[in-house]
C-alpha cells in the first residue's frame, strides 16, 4: 500500500490541491515588475542608452475575493484527503477480502485433494477386490468414475483458487 501506484498517484494529486493553496496565497504578495531598455543613435555602436524600471502593484481592497480563493482551495484539499483516506480504505477492505478468500480457496483445494486421496485408497480396495472377483464390474467402474470425478473436482478448485 505504501508503494502502490495508487498511492503515488493520490499523494501527486494531494501536491497539485498544495499547490493550489500556494497560488491563493500568492494574491496576497504585490506584482513586481522589473523593466530594462537599451537603445543607441542610429548606426552608432559606441553610445548606448540604458533605462531600467521597476513597478509595483498591489490591490488594496478587494471585496474577499483573494480570502475566498485560500478558503476554497483548503477546503478542496480537505475533501480530497477525506476522499483519498476512504479510497485508501477500500482498497484495504477490497485486499483484506482477496486474501480471506485466497485462503478460503486453499482450505477447499486441500479438502478436495485429502477427499481424492481417500477415494483412491478406497478405489485401490475396490480394485483389489475386484482382481479377486469379490466384487462385479459396475461397483469397479462406479469407483473408478468416482475417483475420476473427483480427480477433476480437485483440478478445478485448484485452477480458480
Amino acid at each position: 500500500m505504501e508503494e502502490s501506484s495508487f498511492i503515488k498517484k493520490k499523494r501527486l494529486e494531494e501536491e497539485v490541491y498544495k499547490s493550489e493553496i500556494k497560488s491563493a496565497n500568492s494574491a496576497y504578495y504585490p506584482d513586481i515588475n522589473l523593466t530594462i531598455n537599451y537603445s543607441s543613435e542610429e548606426n552608432s555602436f559606441d553610445d548606448w542608452n540604458l533605462r531600467g524600471g521597476v513597478g509595483f502593484e498591489y490591490t488594496i481592497c478587494d471585496f474577499g475575493k483573494r480570502k475566498a480563493e485560500k478558503s476554497n482551495a483548503v477546503i478542496a484539499l480537505k475533501q480530497y484527503e477525506a476522499e483519498r483516506e476512504n479510497e485508501i480504505w477500500d482498497k484495504k477492505t477490497e485486499i483484506r477480502a482477496k486474501y480471506e478468500e485466497l485462503k478460503a480457496y486453499e482450505k477447499i483445494v486441500k479438502s478436495k485433494k485429502e477427499k481424492s486421496a481417500k477415494i483412491g485408497e478406497k478405489f485401490e480396495i475396490t480394485k483389489i477386490k475386484y482382481d479377486n472377483r469379490y466384487r462385479g464390474s459396475d461397483d469397479y467402474l462406479k469407483d473408478e468414475n468416482e475417483l475420476q470425478q473427483s480427480r477433476i473436482e480437485s483440478l478445478n478448485s485448484e485452477l480458480e483458487m
